[in-house]
């Protein structure tokens, strides 16, 4: 049985890359393949039993990489790669960091794999993107092989050479797509759970954090609400910017009409609840929940930050640019009042790419292939 070594910032639920990750896991054939992971905390993460029932280990990194201690950080992988040959593969998922545990993967002789789950945070301060570019862009020349959840992300983390190149390969983020298709019985079961009744509602899943731009959906919802004053939004997530977000909602007077329900297991349940899915990114490497919800049938009112990628092909993804007003925002949102969940979109997912099974077999081929190499 071939093992692959994980390398993650966290295994916590609620966050895009382990989510990811855990879907491969869990439907990647394990008599073959077994994943172990190591993580950037000291703490167990909401993942971790899961991840031991399925016969796999995590390892707890001692520090976060923050280029100061680049000496106790070499030393701590160079001492675990040591002590574990049994990996063929390291594969990353930390950009930052990755010159470090890949390079010293790659001088003991392993396969190494980069992988980018999204595009640059715009918000971020120069010298911080300068410190984070600094250590990250030797990656681009130490990695075997590169993957990217988009070409978008994969150029924004590797430039336009690596990815022209046949190192470099598209992995989606896929889902089990089955769990997302429309069910009346799960639209009743949370329409009543929170008092939804017959409301026109607008969703949106996402963390709280600059990326999801809140502040805008807010903006947009409250001028929607004035015009259909039955709409509801729901937000599933969390985040740090939860709290700032509740307060602006209550200066607004939107408390009855905004509900934060935060993460949830099921959260493929609440597709259905919803009328329409809102996503107005400040930037994105793919998206996945956009996908989830077409596949849910549901029509999609996004920013032009998020990748074409995300696009099904099912007609339910529509772009707006972020620099159109909040009230053309609002009528997109408003048209999609009274539409059916369309349905059969799973077949548009699956022939997209975005199919677990048949994504996770492919990872699985890809890894034997370099195991048998090394043989």
């Amino acid at each position: 049985m071939l093992r692959v070594l994980q390398v993650i910032g966290t295994m916590n639920q609620g966050g895009g890359s382990e989510s990811m990750l855990m879907n491969y896991y869990r439907n990647i054939d394990r008599s073959r393949v077994q994943f172990d992971f190591v993580v950037h905390t000291k703490r167990s993460d909401s993942f971790e039993d899961e991840i031991k029932r399925l016969g796999g280990r995590v390892f707890h990194a001692k520090k976060k990489y923050n280029l100061l201690n680049l000496p106790t950080y070499l030393s701590w992988w160079r001492k675990f790669l040591r002590e574990h040959p049994e990996y063929t593969v390291v594969h990353g998922h930390i950009g930052s960091s990755a010159a470090v545990y890949l390079g010293e993967a790659k001088r003991q002789g392993r396969y190494t794999i980069a992988h980018s789950h999204g595009t640059k945070d715009v918000t971020d301060s120069i010298l911080h993107r300068i410190v984070w570019c600094t250590c990250s862009y030797p990656t681009r020349y130490i990695a075997d092989h590169f993957f990217a959840c988009s070409v978008e992300a994969g150029k924004d983390r590797y430039g336009k050479q690596v990815v022209g190149s046949d190192r470099f390969e598209v992995l989606p983020n896929a889902i089990d797509c089955r769990k997302f298709v429309f069910s009346q019985v799960k639209r009743d079961m949370i329409r009543d759970e929170y008092g939804l009744g017959n409301a026109f509602v607008i969703g949106h899943v996402g963390r709280f954090m600059p990326q999801k731009n809140h502040e805008q959906l807010i903006d947009i919802f409250d001028c929607l609400h004035r015009k259909i004053p039955d709409s509801k939004l729901l937000l599933l997530g969390e985040g740090p910017l939860k709290a700032s977000i509740q307060n602006k909602c209550h200066e607004k007077g939107l408390d009855d009409a905004v509900i934060f329900a935060g993460v949830h297991d099921n959260i493929e349940d609440f597709y259905s609840a919803m009328d329409v899915f809102f996503f107005p990114s400040a930037w994105e490497g793919l998206g996945i929940v956009v996908v989830e919800a077409q596949v849910a049938g549901l029509p999609c009112i996004v920013s032009d930050t998020v990748p074409r990628l995300a696009d099904i092909g099912a007609g339910l993804f529509e772009e707006v640019s972020l620099d159109k007003a909040d009230e053309e925002w609002a009528d997109k949102l408003a048209a999609c009042r009274g539409l059916s969940h369309m349905t059969g979109t799973i077949v548009f997912a699956q022939n997209a790419g975005y199919d677990i099974q048949n994504a996770a077999a492919t990872l699985q081929t890809f890894y034997m292939s370099l195991s048998a190499e090394a043989k």
